[in-house]
């Protein structure tokens, strides 16, 4: 099947079989309001596998009845969006004041990593915002932290600042810069690493356990070195996704 998750930034695609991602395509989500760029992009997915079932994650609410009618015209099928509901079908009950809020991709992501990795856990994204997700030792949706993401720090510097330039995001190996570049990603890498650990001591301390964090997104790959995370999972997003599509519609056939 294929599973979709539309962010604010990006859209990633991945064909998934036996419960691995085999094929992967990442596009800007800006592209997606000029219907005839997503009709073009679909129809590559279907060239490259066909399939019976679509499952989508998405958190731009305007792009879903462009994805809705455009899934029907190339693969003639609805596909099934990731929603907070039937948490029963996942034995993991929602402990926030209105569960409905919850993001798609942060339901998809707890239902991955609980099913892949067991309970309790601590999921952290590295999406337009980074976001972490906790799962509880009953294994339950306990509640969760946002923060800016990577480029929202690097953009906001370079848009409210007068001469701070526009920079690309990397890994430091020093903190002490000799250039104004280098100071600013030096500030935004070991920035985040102080509010992982952070963070990351504060749940665990609230929720009584040591939960191992598991890492998604674009950008988890420049931690594996820091000693921060049990594992890194880029497709975890994906995983959840097609575990929720594949559970739906499971249930629905009954």
């Amino acid at each position: 099947m294929w599973a979709i998750d539309i962010g604010n930034t990006q859209t990633v695609a991945g064909y998934i079989q036996d419960g691995k991602v085999i094929y992967r395509s990442r596009i800007s989500s800006k592209r997606f309001f000029e219907i005839a760029e997503l009709n073009k992009w679909i129809n590559k997915l279907k060239k490259i596998k066909n399939t019976n079932i679509v499952g989508i994650s998405n958190v731009v609410p305007k792009l879903e009845p462009i994805f809705k009618k455009t899934i029907k015209h190339n693969f003639d099928l609805n596909p099934i969006f990731v929603e907070p509901i039937w948490p029963n079908a996942f034995k993991m009950k929602i402990l926030i004041l209105k569960p409905q809020t919850l993001g798609a991709d942060r339901w998809a992501n707890s239902i991955a990593a609980k099913i892949l990795y067991g309970f309790p856990c601590i999921i952290v994204d590295f999406g337009t915002a980074t976001t972490f997700d906790v799962i509880d030792r009953k294994g339950d949706y306990y509640g969760g932290v946002i923060l800016p993401g990577i480029n929202i720090s690097l953009s906001a510097l370079h848009t409210y600042t007068a001469k701070l330039p526009l920079v690309s995001f990397k890994k430091m190996d020093y903190t002490i810069a000799k250039d104004t570049v280098s100071a600013i990603r030096s500030g935004i890498f070991w920035g985040m690493i102080g509010q992982l650990r952070e963070i990351l001591l504060r749940v665990r301390k609230e929720i009584g356990v040591v939960a191992p964090a598991i890492a998604t997104g674009g950008w988890s790959y420049l931690f594996h070195e820091m000693n921060i995370f049990h594992k890194i999972n880029q497709d975890l997003t994906l995983q959840g996704i097609e575990i929720f599509t594949q559970t739906i519609c499971a249930k629905l056939k009954k």
